[in-house]
């Protein structure tokens, strides 16, 4: 979009004589450091007749050397117009007299959108020039047949509040690999102090949390102390006392509210809740008691009298109702759906008997049958509580609560199975070793390429080709590259090596890219690479991808990092075949324009 703009001005001249004249000089000075036919690349006579015109483009599928004679013309004032994307105005020292926006939309690598608030003011921020302009202009261009957005959209894309920060921060296999073989910081500590975790620790970060513990384990000793002193009971037992009890006001809670709520009509609801019937309950600050209905006054609340005071309890709360004023019968005597309420569905008949049926269990229970019931339910009731609460501060400060361990046990457990680690005391093996020096692409696919001898039978040029399979990101990027036969081998060998981590990845839960293969492999400049490193001319290499000469300048560039790591791994596996083919593979694809020395290093 850039290139065909700024071609459409091309007959128009901005500069003056001077101006040429000193275009002219720092094109010249720039391009003399390239050699042979580099200096006639099609890219640069192209820009070279745009800028002596005051005309520039700066974008992504652009040459390093070139972006940065655009970037040093424009800080001089020489290039009156630059059709540039938004990461120019990332820049620093790049202001403009006027801002224009050929759109205001955007794809963000998944989908076209609206320019976000802080986007839009990124580069609208570039308008207007210190010491040289009083107003900074922007505009937004619409072409022909383009309608404008609705003014909310531009209203809120110019005064809308900035996208708030998200943490980015993931785990890799070269992180975990490099803190396992270290001792002053572990993986669970990494990920506290992530900004992913920020809002978590922050929290938790001015408490003394385990001196809470501490406390809290003490009364809890304290509770349970006193709970025993006079009785002859167990905390198993009290235990599964509770249980029952929160079991029938669960059933019976469930049943009473679809009563209330007239699933079988008026009637049901007002038999059941009538006046005077007595009930099992658990009453606030007063445990298990008996108690009689005076009233309902909500779909919720139920009114008791207890011990001649009243209580406003919830339908849940209440634990049985009988037919019996006797507390020596009352568990004996149910209501019964059918005979009392007349209900006759038989699932809420079937679900109302069965609670009825294991509220009788109480009748036996020593703790129920207990002088100190009420007492004794209270206390468990705090020391249940209070274990809830000491269970939740051993989670907050335990690394189960991170959001990335679940992954993290993941990883280690692929890490095991795969002989990177030990599997008793996660020591890092030699392969764990190897991989820990990986950081240009897909760690754990380049070191099995290593050690099942991928390389082996290939030339220093099959290897960078085989580097940049693993390198290129560009997902734009779906040539057919026509390959050598060891070269195709090889090829077949790590895309079923990808496809197996791929699987057992997602066997274990890891979180990875839904389409892993596409963005860890991709074969689209092997022959590009395969060729360059044999010593083919640039000029020649861009005809062999549908990639812009920028795009393949930085993947070349991270390859030759890439031979640079295998060469480090050989090393250190002592594999000294590797070491010689990636040292002569990293000299052979470093030359000529692709690692030209920048501007701003030399005068």
């Amino acid at each position: 979009m850039c290139d065909e703009r700024a071609a459409a001005l091309g007959s128009l001249t901005m500069t003056t004589s001077l101006e040429k004249s000193q275009i002219h000089v720092v094109f010249s000075k720039a391009i003399k450091r390239l050699q042979g036919s580099d200096k006639q690349l099609p890219q640069i006579l192209r820009l070279k007749e745009l800028v002596s015109k005051g005309i520039a483009v700066h974008h992504g599928g652009l040459l390093p050397i070139l972006k940065e004679v655009v970037e040093i013309l424009f800080a001089r004032g020489l290039v009156k117009v630059l059709f540039a994307t938004e990461t120019f105005a990332i820049g620093v020292n790049m202001p403009a007299k006027t801002v224009i926006y050929n759109g205001l939309r955007k794809h963000d690598g998944v989908r076209f959108r609206d320019l976000l608030p802080g986007e839009y003011t990124q580069m609208a921020g570039r308008a207007g020039r210190r010491g040289l302009d009083t107003v900074g202009t922007v505009i937004v261009f619409m072409g022909s047949g383009k309608e404008p957005p609705p003014l909310d959209v531009l209203v809120g894309m110019m005064t809308g509040s900035a996208t708030k920060l998200s943490s980015q921060f993931r785990l890799s296999y070269t992180m975990i690999l490099t803190l396992l073989r270290t001792s002053e910081l572990s993986v669970s500590d990494m990920i506290k102090r992530s900004f992913s975790e920020f809002g978590t620790q922050r929290l938790i970060g001015g408490k003394d949390i385990s001196g809470m513990i501490s406390k809290g384990e003490t009364r809890l000793q304290q509770l349970k102390a006193a709970l025993l002193q006079e009785d002859p009971i167990t905390c198993a037992e009290l235990e599964e006392y509770e249980h029952i009890i929160y079991s029938l006001q669960t059933q019976f809670g469930e049943l009473a509210l679809s009563l209330f709520n007239e699933s079988f009509g008026k009637k049901p609801a007002s038999l059941l809740f009538t006046a005077g019937r007595v009930v099992l309950a658990n009453v606030p600050n007063k445990g298990i008691c008996m108690a009689t209905i005076k009233d309902t006054f909500s779909s919720s609340q139920v009114k008791l009298f207890c011990d001649n005071e009243e209580y406003s309890v919830a339908l849940s709360q209440v634990v049985f109702y009988s037919n019996s004023t006797d507390p020596s019968t009352l568990l004996q005597t149910p209501v019964d759906p059918v005979k009392d309420f007349k209900v006759r569905d038989i699932d809420f008949v079937n679900r109302w008997r069965a609670a009825c049926a294991l509220a009788r269990n109480l009748a036996d229970n020593y703790i129920h049958n207990n002088p100190r019931n009420s007492e004794l339910f209270l206390i468990q009731r705090r020391i249940s509580d209070m274990s809830r609460k000491l269970n939740s501060a051993r989670r907050a400060i335990s690394d189960e609560s991170l959001a990335l361990f679940p992954d993290f046990k993941a990883r280690l457990d692929l890490l095991s199975q795969l002989g990177y680690i030990s599997k008793v005391d996660q020591i890092v093996q030699l392969k764990g070793r190897a991989a820990s020096e990986i950081n240009t692409c897909d760690e754990l696919i380049l070191t099995e390429l290593i050690f099942d001898d991928i390389f082996g039978p290939l030339l220093p040029e099959e290897c960078a080709a085989i580097c940049s399979a693993l390198v290129l990101q560009s997902r734009q990027c779906k040539d057919i590259p026509s390959l050598t036969p060891t070269l195709e081998i090889a090829k077949d060998k790590m895309l079923e090596i990808a496809a197996r981590l791929e699987y057992m990845q997602q066997r274990l839960g890891v979180e990875i890219d839904p389409d892993y293969l596409a963005t860890s492999v991709n074969i689209g400049l092997m022959e590009a690479v395969y060729q360059w490193a044999r010593g083919m001319p640039f000029k020649n290499i861009c005809s062999l991808t549908s990639l812009e000469e920028g795009s393949i300048v930085r993947c070349i560039t991270r390859i030759e990092e890439t031979c640079r790591e295998v060469r480090n791994i050989a090393q250190i596996v002592g594999n000294a075949e590797l070491f010689k083919k990636m040292e002569t593979a990293s000299q052979l694809i470093k030359r000529d324009i692709i690692f030209a020395s920048s501007l701003y290093l030399n005068n």
